[in-house]
């Protein structure tokens, strides 16, 4: 009970952060840097804590699965686990409990200073309490937990030594000061990059295995490169081989992903969805940082609705980029905009062959049939499509004032714009619109038409009468 309180109210006040510094970033100068929020950080406040909520629904639905199994192997009742104990006294945090709240506050702290020597401590730190846990975890398959505890400080290190050179380079430790962007270079920035592509699974698509990357420590690593557009634009080749990498991955995750079982789901569209976040950094324009904000938005909820694929049901249809407005959806349609406004025409290509590809595994998993599912599973799918109905709104309203922060180091090759009566518009450099999503205004006319064509099948008495009629004849 008390990490879930803790976390919900992580998530309120990552909400409410972002909009007070939508306008401007809250950084006391009295403090010099020591502590700094922006829009960039409020966000993924929101989304640790996502992603905290849904470590807790998984912890959960495990325990009640072993307290099944014991009672249906042993005939009695199992005592509960140590974790739920914790959960029922409250106020007293379990061992389980601090393994997953600590490096959510670490890595909270971290989004809130602008200080590079404090912000790398901090994600080293949370890298090695997750991966402790991970080792502990998989002491029945130590070459698993090595690995994935070998990953997790790979990518922490590497994003740590990149943003350590760069306060070495400029002799400013404070990634809002006016020289920090002298301190960029081909090695910090690789250093950055090479930590979202390992933090992101990229070393297992390589091998064409499943994605085994941790989610909190990816969206760090994540958070990181995105934030090097406080310090000013990127180059050329920077910008081309964040694109080509985030490309490789959203192919690799999308194709793998495509023909994987079942319970895999959940990892390749977290990969799918983290390639999309660095082809955005890539694209390095206003659409771009929109594309990456949202898909980071979108992560932890595919993640708490796939997280238990074993239970297919027909609402997984609305998590699914093959249909229309919904959320998954937009992201591709984000993806394609910002590629088109950007002249990348191979890219958006790409983009939107590796959408249907990831789309296969969730409409597999809707199509499978309608099994009783939990309330929880409802809500985690409603959210899904308030954030996908609420594009509109969100995009304009919290997504934009983050590109806006981070103008600096944009291009001015793509945007995306809310426009009355057309939705949602890309725009390229010279300002022309590439492509356009409905608003809600001609969403609620299709649903009209097709309420007025269901009415019209509905009262057809040759709509099933006449074909049970004939397959009864066939019959006898």
């Amino acid at each position: 009970m008390m990490r879930t309180l803790f976390l919900f109210a992580l998530l309120a006040s990552g909400f409410v952060l972002l909009l007070v510094v939508a306008d401007r970033p809250f950084d006391p100068g009295r403090l010099q840097g020591w502590v700094r929020a922006d829009a960039l950080s409020a966000l993924l406040l929101c989304v640790l804590a996502g992603y905290g909520l849904s470590e807790v629904r998984q912890q959960q639905h495990d325990a009640h699965a072993e307290d099944l199994m014991a009672r249906e192997t042993e005939g009695r009742q199992r005592w509960p686990r140590l974790s739920q104990l914790g959960d029922q006294v409250g106020g007293v945090a379990t061992r389980a409990e601090v393994h997953l709240l600590l490096p959510v506050i670490l890595l909270s702290l971290a989004m809130l200073t602008g200080h590079l020597m404090l912000l790398s401590g901090l994600l080293v730190g949370a890298a090695l309490l997750r991966g402790r846990h991970a080792y502990v975890q998989g002491t029945q398959q130590n070459s698993a937990a090595l690995g994935s505890l070998a990953v997790l400080l790979v990518a922490s290190l590497a994003a740590a030594g990149g943003l350590i050179l760069l306060g070495l380079q400029s002799g400013a430790w404070h990634y809002a000061a006016p020289m920090a962007g002298s301190g960029l270079n081909s090695l910090s920035f690789g250093l950055l990059l090479l930590a979202a592509t390992i933090g992101s699974g990229g070393l297992d698509l390589v091998r064409g295995r499943v994605p085994q990357f941790d989610p909190l420590i990816n969206v760090a690593c994540l958070y990181c490169l995105l934030r090097l557009f406080s310090l000013g634009p990127w180059n050329i080749g920077w910008l081309f081989a964040t694109m080509l990498v985030g490309g490789a991955i959203v192919l690799a995750a999308a194709w793998q992903g495509a023909v994987a079982p079942s319970n895999e789901t959940a990892a390749w569209q977290g990969g799918y969805l983290s390639g999309l976040i660095i082809t955005g950094a890539g694209l390095g324009s206003d659409a771009g940082i929109i594309l990456a904000t949202y898909s980071l938005l979108l992560m932890p909820i595919v993640h708490f609705s796939l997280s238990q694929p074993q239970a297919p049901h027909w609402s997984y249809w609305l998590l699914c980029a093959a249909l229309p407005l919904s959320a998954p959806f937009i992201s591709a349609w984000l993806a394609v905009a910002a590629a088109l406004a950007g002249g990348m025409t191979l890219l958006a290509v790409s983009l939107w062959a590796a959408a249907l590809l990831a789309a296969l595994p969730v409409a597999r998993l809707a199509r499978q049939g309608a099994q009783p599912t939990s309330l929880l599973h409802y809500q985690t799918i409603g959210l899904g499509v308030g954030v996908a109905l609420g594009a509109p709104l969100i995009i304009p309203n919290l997504l934009a004032p983050i590109a806006a922060q981070l103008q600096s180091g944009l291009t001015p090759f793509g945007s995306i714009e809310l426009w009355p009566w057309a939705g949602l518009m890309a725009l390229n450099a010279a300002r022309q619109p590439v492509a356009t999503l409905p608003s809600l205004a001609l969403l609620a006319l299709m649903l009209i038409l097709a309420a007025l064509c269901w009415l019209g099948f509905w009262y057809n008495p040759n709509r099933t009468t006449g074909q049970s009629e004939g397959a009864d004849d066939q019959q006898g």
